[in-house]
């Protein structure tokens, strides 16, 4: 037999070998290989085949899918935040390793070496960097690498908002007067470092304190570091700025060597690690210098302007510090146009914006109103609109930490005019259109303060002489104009909702309400309610109608079905959808639920009368003791009216009255021991029900009812002419018309509210007894029109279904058995038709 050479083995096992691996990538590069082709190529495998296998497996460079990634964040996510995961894969199946080589500016992205899980690693800030272009690299066994672009954009979390006013209050004071310190905030806590000390007049101080606004505390940190030499920390007139994760300060004065004066500049640079509590020093400027503004931008500190007190001159040096590249150390970049110190600056949308300032020194100086910004794209400065200055003054200057972002607009807090001169101006630049708008002003002069926006409001602390804080919440000039009570189930518009309303249910033709905001201008960008008392509920709406409890896509407003009991509503609008934006002020409302059938109860007697619920066990009078015994079904739980029994001899033709809020059945329970009723009283129906009494002369009271439209009902004397034989005094009780909610809104049930229809519906008897029959009789139907007839209980439960047919006149008789009626109470007879529908109340006693 011939024998096959070697090399043609080999040359088969990777032919085998490519059909197998083409096999897997079919299947799936995940998905484990068929143990039936396994089991074949083990067969055809020999040792130096497997060799030459694994080395061509090897030879396949990770694969990214998809290529390139991209992902949307909003700034406002907290650190560790998933953020999404990459992915590779090569021939082997091996275990790859992720990094990040490059565009991970100040490190704030973590990227896991095994899972591919990408998580943010630290603060983001729209406006100093919206975009991160990251290049992830994934490495096999092999050593051999792929990479794969991840693109992130940072979205601002609060959009655009136009400021119009603010209202202000005070805040915790700082623990010492603050003048000429410095701040930033971090994770929405604030650190203020050093200024002046209090104690020893010009003397930078080393002290440092964080301001915690949800507990309203300022408390100590780790005093500043020893600087220029010296064995005294602290330092006034540094640039200040943060990355929001830590804090860097760069120039400014110092202490000087005895601790009791100052240093006029250094070229020290120095980073607070918020984490950690301590300071760590950074490569020093190029210059000794004080008085400049410190920005962070794209992982790079921008250090401009400033002083240099030893030679007089004012300076418009613009310097650059890549903080990922420290060992670089500082370098140029293009110079402020106009030499300043004193100024203000801020970061926003990727640009520095440089504000006003000053040139010469205290007597001697002169404030600025120029304003310029800085393109880092094209290394160029531009000049913008003045910043507003006091009538008759050249500028603003002392306002270094006092510039800060709110939303679309850079704000300028305070400062000085001229030297000791200081201001009560708050200014608002909309770089969108190169625009200066004048706000509400803080309440006291404060110049050489700080700045700073938490969660949305502005604070303000310190400035000469002053150890105040106070914080001010931006609001614009939407309002809410009315609130409305609505019928949900027709969108009717029912009464303005107002100041320490009352608000009777049993007045109202429904029970399903909602309450509805009108806006000023009439669309805002969201309203907020915030209904708290009885019942809760908060509501977020974005569109109009503004409604309590929103509305469906057909604009019909979602029900709600008000508790009795007190209340407490807050209504804010907002500039920007989601409750987001500037809010307008908040519209509050206190009311009060009712659900009485009976109201404005009086007498023409001295003696009490009153409001009360019958059941077994009620006093039925309000001056003697006796109870209700036995109460007839359908009037269990009804509304009365207790009277005194000392009445009971009264003549008169108009004793007390009530105001009814909708149509109900009064009844009369009388001494069934009286031969003549009075004449108010003689054309009443009487109902064959009583009520007894535990009183030792008398049990039983008749009953007698007559239905009424809402309205004022006078009751007349007990014993009003020609009424004879009657020894103990009457009380009424209330039943409403309306039927129970738990009738027209059981979900359960088939039964609708009633729709106008011109047909009209009677039934007889009426009342009826348990187990006998009620006749229906229609009319006003379509000729030969098909009808639906439902029973229903008290609870919604349909008892009986029967249909009819209407004759040749549209009018329709029919015969429903009330056979499955054991019990005495209120029922409720539907008929439903093309025409519509209708539904009568039945009294079963």
């Amino acid at each position: 037999m011939k024998k096959t050479s070697t090399a043609l083995v080999v040359l088969r096992q990777r032919i085998f070998l490519k059909i197998l691996l083409l096999l897997c990538w079919f299947w799936g590069s995940a998905a484990p290989v068929p143990a039936a082709i396994l089991s074949k190529a083990n067969n055809h495998i020999v040792t130096s085949g497997s060799a030459h296998y694994s080395t061509w497996l090897a030879a396949s460079a990770p694969v990214f899918t998809p290529e390139k990634y991209v992902f949307s964040l909003s700034e406002d996510i907290f650190p560790g935040t998933t953020i999404g995961k990459v992915k590779a894969t090569d021939a082997a199946r091996e275990t790859l390793i992720y990094t990040i080589t490059n565009g991970n500016t100040n490190q704030t992205f973590t990227l896991d070496a095994v899972s591919g899980v990408l998580k943010l690693g630290k603060k983001l800030n729209y406006h100093t960097q919206s975009t991160y272009q990251l290049t992830v690299q994934a490495t096999n066994t092999a050593n051999q690498t792929s990479e794969t672009t991840v693109t992130v954009a940072v979205t601002q979390a609060t959009g655009e908002a136009l400021l119009n006013k603010i209202t202000w209050s005070s805040a915790a004071n700082q623990p010492y007067i603050f003048y000429e310190g410095q701040g930033e905030v971090v994770n929405n806590k604030w650190y203020t470092f050093s200024g002046f000390d209090a104690l020893k007049g010009f003397t930078p101080t080393s002290r440092a304190y964080v301001y915690d606004p949800k507990v309203n505390t300022w408390s100590p940190i780790a005093p500043m570091p020893p600087m220029n030499g010296t064995k005294y920390g602290g330092i006034t007139h540094a640039g200040f700025t943060t990355d929001q994760t830590d804090i860097y300060f760069a120039g400014g004065y110092t202490a000087n060597a005895s601790g009791k004066g100052q240093i006029l500049g250094t070229s020290e640079v120095w980073k607070y690690v918020v984490a950690e509590n301590r300071y760590e020093r950074l490569p020093d400027l190029p210059r000794v210098s004080a008085a400049g503004q410190l920005e962070y931008l794209n992982g790079q500190l921008h250090y401009i302007a400033g002083t240099d007190r030893k030679l007089q001159i004012d300076l418009g040096d613009h310097y650059v510090l890549d903080l990922g590249n420290l060992a670089a150390g500082w370098d140029t970049l293009a110079p402020l146009p106009s030499p300043r110190q004193h100024a203000g600056s801020a970061v926003y949308q990727g640009k520095i914006y440089f504000i006003a300032g000053q040139t010469g020194h205290d007597e001697g100086s002169v404030s600025s109103k120029l304003v310029h910004v800085y393109d880092p794209a094209t290394d160029s400065w531009t000049r913008l609109a003045d910043i507003p200055a006091p009538a008759g003054t050249p500028g603003i200057a002392h306002i270094s930490s006092s510039v800060v972002v709110l939303d679309n607009q850079i704000l300028v807090l305070g400062g000085e005019y001229a030297f000791t001169k200081g201001t009560r101006r708050v200014s608002a630049y909309t770089p969108a259109t190169n625009t200066w708008t004048e706000l509400s002003g803080l309440p006291m002069i404060m110049r050489g303060g700080v700045g700073a926006i938490i969660d949305g409001k502005i604070y303000y602390t310190g400035g000469k002489g002053v150890k105040a804080t106070i914080s001010g919440v931006p609001v614009s000039d939407q309002s809410i104009k009315q609130l409305t009570w609505v019928n949900t189930t027709n969108n009717a518009d029912i009464k303005p909702l107002t100041a320490n309303d009352t608000v009777n249910l049993a007045a109202l033709a429904t029970s399903r309400l909602s309450i509805r905001a009108t806006t000023s201008p009439d669309t805002v960008g969201s309203v907020v309610f915030e209904l708290s008392g009885t019942q809760t509920h908060s509501q977020l709406e974005n569109k109009m109608p503004y409604a309590l409890f929103g509305d469906t896509r057909t604009n019909k407003y979602t029900a709600w079905a008000p508790k009795p009991g007190a209340y407490t509503l807050k209504v804010t609008p907002y500039s920007l959808a989601g409750g987001k934006g500037l809010a307008g002020p908040t519209l509050t409302v206190k009311f009060t639920v009712i659900d009485s059938l009976v109201t404005q109860l009086q007498s023409t007697t001295s003696r009490r009368y009153a409001i009360s619920t019958l059941k077994s066990g009620a006093k039925v009078y309000t001056d003697r003791t006796y109870q209700a015994l036995t109460v007839p079904e359908f009037l269990q739980n009804a509304t009365f009216i207790q009277v005194p029994n000392d009445d009971k001899s009264n003549t008169s033709d108009s004793v007390f009255s009530f105001y009814l809020n909708r149509a109900a059945t009064v009844y009369v329970a009388y001494d069934s021991r009286g031969t003549t009723l009075p004449a108010w009283l003689s054309n009443w129906q009487k109902v064959d029900s009583q009520v007894d009494i535990n009183s030792p002369k008398n049990k039983h009271l008749v009953l007698y009812r007559q239905q009424f439209a809402p309205g004022k009902i006078t009751m007349g004397g007990n014993r009003a002419a020609p009424a004879a034989g009657t020894l103990n005094n009457y009380f009424v009780i209330i039943q409403s018309e309306i039927v129970p909610a738990a009738i027209v809104t059981n979900n359960q049930s088939g039964l609708e509210v009633i729709s106008k229809s011109p047909a009209s519906l009677n039934a007889y008897p009426n009342p009826n007894k348990p187990g006998s029959k009620v006749t229906l009789e229609l009319d006003n139907l379509k000729q030969n029109e098909e009808i639906q007839l439902t029973l229903y209980d008290i609870s919604g439960q349909a008892l009986l279904n029967q249909s009819a047919v209407s004759d040749g006149k549209g009018k329709a008789n029919a015969e429903i058995s009330l056979a499955k009626i054991t019990k005495a109470g209120l029922y409720l007879i539907q008929v439903k038709s093309g025409t519509g529908n209708q539904q009568i109340k039945l009294l079963v006693e």
